[in-house]
């Protein structure tokens, strides 16, 4: 920072406080694309890509449980997840003989082999093997110089040998210094390479990302060649330990990519690499070509509503960037090689990306998704480099592979009306044929491949298939017309035994597949050649010490030959064939020639003398193969490899034991104490800014409304209203260029005029057509205010459940719903433009009726939306002057919407000429100690009557289990489903068969099968002294994806089954009637904004059923108490609990919860947020005031806006001094640096 400007520390922290989105594919056109000319890798069940293929066309699943020479997993695993320093997961996919390396053949000692990293030494050798599939040798890389500018590119995430024991313990032969950076500088340093030599770590698009940095390097002439790829390896139950823990981990061994039934992944094993070269070099050398990479693109998925998150805007940004670059019609690919992880939520959301790429694709296309996770596991760092090779391989076969669990699909999929379709077949996979200009045009097969990093590090390859027509033939093609040399070498003799059964095996099996040649082809032109198989010994693999060599005439003779060798016959009994081991003759290694030395043997070639020339090879000459013959004899094909010798090389420790209560946990990121964590309880208050409305303002809406594609929607009542927007504008001196819509509530859509629409509210068509007009006239909606909710004002309805409900259903239609139908439509149609959103309600803020309850919520609605799109500024704003002025609620929205204030988001009281803001402030004599204890009476009583409504798959359990045991009291358990006594002990344990435990099934949203189940109950038993009202429904969906229904079914529990609960039992004597809210009603929770919306709406009627005690019209305590998650919790996201524990957050527990119920309960406050964690952190995450501070920092009660924490803006900034921007700056990057260490 020393060396930044004052600018420059303003615009970095801008970055960090606002977030940059920006992607930044490739932008490749043909001449920049890049060949993939080298393959090799191990995956589970695979030590080649041959078994590797063979695996995928069997629809092969490679999961097993963890091998005993890892770890004994019986000492760790245990089926119930939650249990400490255990896992519930005891799967993965893993590769054989990872203890083993052939340390001789890369000049390394064998006892300080065992002191490398294993993901190193494996990767070391599978670069040697992704040269020799492309016919490279070191001498051939140094033809043109001692550092060749070749760049080595490898994706890395764990490093876990230095925890094994014997790994750290102080000797010599254990200090182990793991370092990501060795793993790409051993390979540099052992081929001598000169180009960049990166090791990186974006998590599960780590290998992705290192190829499209060498493509980027192969583009800009940072190197000539790159090597790129991947390794992964599970060393440590800590890893299983840590995924178990935070649930990220399949609880059944299946990773389920797009299939029904998915919790979680399996964890894989795996390291591959490509060798990539500019296309046009690739067919001018004759190299043989994998396929082609059209484009590559990275990016990052900016603030999302949760650090593990993934963004679908972004991701579709990204694709849709890199088919631009590349000039490719999305209608030309027809495979997908996704990420699919398998989980319920974050596969709907990489096809919800995918489909706005392909939303102009007709869906009849079929195009087909898939994801070898389903075969072999989630290989994390190694997920990409994997997923290439499926998709080269595909090339290969022109055949396409079934993605595995995947015959019920993901209920949660949206592929209707897409093109998409999970490949579940072994089939023939066609070139793709489209219709351009009346014409039937046939593209080369193209396959898009994802990879998304769970910090939310986006990577994306377009590749395409290598067809004839893109390159000519580095040697003529025909019939083998003549003799050929065959020659194998090796270390030793051993060695050399197992490449000639290698060879041999080959070419038995009919040389595997036809193999690649410079154009990718493998028609008939491409079939085995025994000049291509002596070529590419001869020019494509290293000069060892061992070494045989054969003349032959046919493969045919080359397999007898080789066959005969192994049965032990030599020279002397099988004609021209020759052997010889340089080292037991004592001669050594073989001596390089000089460029005049080699005459002698073009002399011999010309002249057809190959016995010669095979007798010199063996005897140790080094022949420059491509100077000897006048011409390419053949071309370079891919051949088996060399066969390392398989020694161990490891920590002589056994693995290791399960920790002991109290020692240091293994996991990477463990858990805090839980002797630290503590229960604050927080409450929202209004708390008075010390600015008027309007002090704030800034030139942000003007510049909105400057653009020349911009439109201003008012969802207003009436004509008059336009003018007095048209009114506001001007007077605020705003030059508007945007076009400005009055839309106006009615039975369907009609344009009456360019400047006011009438649509129906209930239906979401008219939102999208409403969006899809403006879309047409070239504007995009970036300021919307709400203002159909102002006609809602508080009126007294009887008390009876059709009034309520009915005043409740005009506030739907009108507030929430409205906004969000309209959201939907902005979401789906401009994910990346900026957007400022006003709803307006009517009155002081007060919690009056049902209605302002609805009003209330539509604040924690948009709050969760604005994490969703992260250019969604909002205001809800509560008029509590004249509502019916309408004229002050549209200077109102739009002076807001116009302020400078870095809160971008807020909930606002205007009254009066003054300002409030809805915070959090704590309540300090409401603290929890550690051990949870809550002062005071109990506030349940023994042998009494409660009811319970649903839950129980979640908290209930635990609840019912206290109040029997505890209180000896009769619970009554409502839920809709059918279940049994077999279910209830299941979900209950013992406990259910107690006749203090009654089940009733009942829908709580059905008031008179309600009412009649209350009834029964009452005449039965007698009257209630509580009710616990648990039910919930969470179908967690962003926005731009969620459907009507799913909305309604969310909202449903908690606002109508709300409403039911209290008019049956308003008439009892209660004690209490707690709702069960969650923190997410005060933060917000991106792609569960109906959720957030309903609980926000419990806290709001609780406040309201406390007014109605107070006029004695209900009795008991009303709460609605905000929790955090739950150890118990069904509905448990392991993203979720990750972003979670990172941000200080604890999952509490259920002795823990029921003492903090007991203490909100003892409170006597209405609405109750409890966070469980560490207080200094989730103070400063939520923005917490002490309660103290409010009363004594400002007149009747109220804090000044200085108080509030809060992120500067640009022009505050402006007025800082150098130490204030070193100080701020700082901090942010200790917060980030932080965060980032605690995930």
């Amino acid at each position: 920072m020393k060396n930044m400007s004052l600018e420059q520390k303003r615009e970095l922290l801008l970055r960090l406080i606002q977030g940059e989105n920006a992607a930044t594919p490739a932008k490749p056109s043909g001449p920049d694309d890049v060949a993939i000319i080298g393959l090799s890798g191990r995956y589970p069940m695979a030590d080649d890509i041959d078994a590797f293929w063979k695996n995928l066309r069997a629809g092969r699943d490679c999961i097993t449980e963890i091998p005993r020479g890892r770890w004994d997993h019986a000492l760790y695993y245990d089926a119930e997840p939650g249990k400490p320093r255990k896992a519930y997961a005891k799967w993965g996919g893993f590769i054989d003989d990872v203890d083993k390396f052939d340390p001789l053949l890369f000049n390394i000692p064998p006892k300080d082999a065992g002191l490398i990293d294993p993901q190193e030494r494996l990767f070391l050798e599978i670069v040697w093997e992704a040269f020799e599939d492309a016919g490279i040798t070191r001498a051939s890389l140094h033809e043109r110089g001692a550092a060749p500018p070749v760049g080595v590119f490898v994706g890395v995430m764990y490093s876990e040998y230095h925890l094994l024991p014997g790994g750290s313990d102080g000797s010599r032969e254990s200090v182990l210094t793991p370092s990501y950076a060795s793993i790409a500088n051993r390979v540099s340093y052992f081929f001598g390479l000169g180009g960049p030599s990166i090791a990186l770590d974006t998590m599960c698009s780590s290998s992705l990302t290192a190829i499209h940095l060498a493509c980027e390097s192969l583009r800009s002439g940072g190197c000539e060649l790159a090597v790129a790829g991947g390794v992964n390896l599970s060393l440590h139950p800590n890893k299983y330990l840590s995924l178990c823990e935070y649930r990220f981990a399949s609880s059944d061994g299946r990773c389920r990519s797009f299939g029904d039934g998915g919790d979680g992944y399996v964890p894989g094993e795996g390291v591959g690499a490509v060798l990539l070269k500019p296309l046009s070099a690739a067919v001018r050398d004759g190299d043989p070509i994998y396929g082609v990479i059209k484009g590559t693109g990275v990016n990052h998925g900016g603030r999302t509503q949760g650090y593990t998150v993934p963004n679908p805007l972004a991701q579709a940004s990204l694709i849709s960037g890199v088919l631009d670059a590349a000039d490719v019609d999305p209608r030309t690919i027809s495979y997908v090689e996704a990420h699919g992880t398998g989980t319920s939520l974050g596969d709907p959301i990489e096809i919800a990306g995918l489909s706005r790429v392909f939303s102009g694709v007709d869906p009849e296309r079929q195009v087909r998704i898939g994801s070898v996770k389903s075969n072999v596991g989630h290989l994390e760092a190694a997920a990409g480099i994997a997923a290439m090779t499926k998709v080269l391989l595909l090339f290969k076969n022109k055949q396409l592979v079934p993605s595995l669990h995947s015959d019920v699909l993901n209920p949660n999929l949206a592929l209707a009306n897409t093109p998409f379709r999970v490949q579940q077949h072994f089939e023939p996979w066609p070139q793709p044929q489209v219709v351009e200009g009346g014409v039937v045009k046939t593209y080369p097969r193209r396959a898009g491949i994802s990879s998304f990093g769970a910090g939310g590090a986006n990577a994306f390859l377009l590749v395409e298939e290598c067809l004839p027509a893109q390159g000519t033939e580095a040697s003529p093609d025909g019939e083998d017309d003549g003799p050929e040399i065959v020659v194998l070498s090796a270390r030793n003799e051993e060695r050399l035994n197992a490449s000639v059964r290698r060879l041999k095996n080959y070419l038995e099996a009919g040389g595997a597949e036809a193999p690649r040649t410079s154009s990718g082809a493998r028609a008939a032109d491409a079939a085995l050649r025994l000049r291509d198989v002596a070529h590419t010994l001869q020019v494509g693999r290293e000069a060892m010490e061992v070494r045989l060599a054969c003349v032959v005439r046919s493969l045919e003779e080359l397999t007898r030959k080789l066959g005969q060798f192994l049965d032990g016959a030599g020279e002397r009994s099988v004609e021209e064939l020759y052997f010889r081991d340089a080292r037991r003759d004592g001669e050594g290694a073989p001596r390089p020639l000089r460029h005049d030395e080699q005459a002698p043997f073009a002399a011999w070639a010309r002249n057809g003398d190959f016995r010669s020339l095979a007798r010199s090879w063996v005897a140790g000459a080094e022949i420059d193969w491509r100077r000897v013959w006048d011409r390419p004899r053949g071309r370079r094909i891919s051949l088996p490899k060399y066969p390392f010798e398989r020694r161990r090389c490891w920590l002589t420790a056994p693995p290791p034991a399960p920790p002991e209560r109290g020692a240091p946990q293994p996991a990477a990121e463990p858990r805090s104490e839980r002797s630290t964590a503590r229960a604050m309880f927080v409450r929202q208050t209004w708390l008075e800014q010390a600015h008027a409305p309007g002090s704030g303002r800034s030139d942000a809406l003007g510049e909105l409304l400057g653009r020349e594609r911009s439109a201003l929607l008012l969802f207003g009542r009436a004509p008059s209203e336009l003018d007095a927007l048209k009114a506001w504008l001007s007077a605020s001196g705003i030059e508007s260029r945007a076009a400005i819509l009055l839309v106006l509530p009615g039975t369907r859509y009609r344009e009456l005029s360019p400047e006011m629409v009438e649509i129906d509210p209930d239906s979401p068509q008219d939102y999208e057509r409403l969006a899809g007009g403006l879309s047409d006239r070239g504007a995009a909606p970036t300021v919307v205010a709400f203002l159909w909710g102002l006609s809602l004002g508080h009126a007294d309805v009887p008390d009876e459940r059709g009034a309520v409900a009915s005043k409740l259903a005009d506030a739907l239609r009108y507030g929430v719903r409205s906004v969000f139908f309209m959201a939907r439509a902005i979401f789906a149609r401009y994910p990346s433009e900026p957007v400022r959103m006003a709803y307006c309600s009517p009155g002081g803020g007060e919690m009056l009726d049902v209605v302002s309850s609805h009003h209330q919520a539509v604040g924690a609605f948009l709050r969760s939306a604005a994490q969703e799109h992260p250019r969604l500024v909002f205001r809800s704003i509560w008029m509590g002057d004249d509502p019916s002025d309408v004229r002050a609620a549209i200077g109102a929205a739009m002076t807001e919407l116009a302020s400078s204030e870095p809160a971008a988001s807020a909930e606002v009281l205007l009254k009066g000429g003054r300002r409030w803001l809805r915070a959090l402030v704590r309540q300090p004599d409401e603290r929890a100690d550690a051990a949870g204890a809550a002062p005071g009476a109990a506030v349940f009583k023994r042998g009494s009557n409660y009811l319970l409504s649903g839950g129980l798959g979640a908290l209930g359990p635990a609840f019912v289990r206290h109040l029997v045991e505890r209180y000896d009291a009769q619970v009554f358990l409502l839920g809709r489903r059918s279940l049994g006594a077999a279910d209830l002990e299941r979900l209950l344990g013992p406990i259910s068969r107690s006749p203090s435990v009654e089940y009733h099934r009942v829908d709580i949203n059905d008031f008179a099968a309600l009412r009649r189940c209350f009834a029964e109950i009452r005449e039965q038993r007698g009257p209630l002294r509580g009710v616990l009202h648990l039910a919930r429904s969470v179908e967690d969906r962003m926005i731009f994806m969620k459907d009507p229904a799913s909305f309604e079914r969310v909202i449903e529990a908690k606002l109508f089954g709300t409403i039911n609960l209290d008019q049956v039992t308003k008439a009892e004597n209660l004690d209490f009637f707690v709702m069960f809210s969650s923190m997410a009603s005060i933060t917000g929770l991106g792609g569960a904004s109906d959720y957030a919306f309903s609980c926000a709406f419990q806290n709001g009627f609780a406040e309201m059923r406390s007014r109605l005690v107070e006029r004695g019209i209900r009795s008991g305590v009303s709460l609605a108490l905000s929790w955090p998650q739950w150890e118990q919790d069904a509905f448990l996201d392991p993203a979720k609990q990750a972003r979670l524990r990172a941000a200080g957050f604890e999952l509490l527990d259920a002795e823990r919860g029921i003492a903090a119920l007991e203490r909100a309960l003892a409170s006597g406050r209405p609405s109750v947020s409890v966070a469980y964690g560490d207080e200094e952190k989730l103070s400063h995450l939520l923005g917490v005031a002490e309660e103290n501070r409010v009363e004594a920092s400002g007149a009747d009660g109220q804090i000044s806006a200085s108080k509030a924490p809060r992120a500067p803006s640009r022009e505050e900034m402006q007025g800082w001094s150098d130490a204030q921007l070193d100080s701020y700056l700082k901090r942010l990057l200790a917060e980030a640096a932080y965060e980032s260490h605690a995930r």
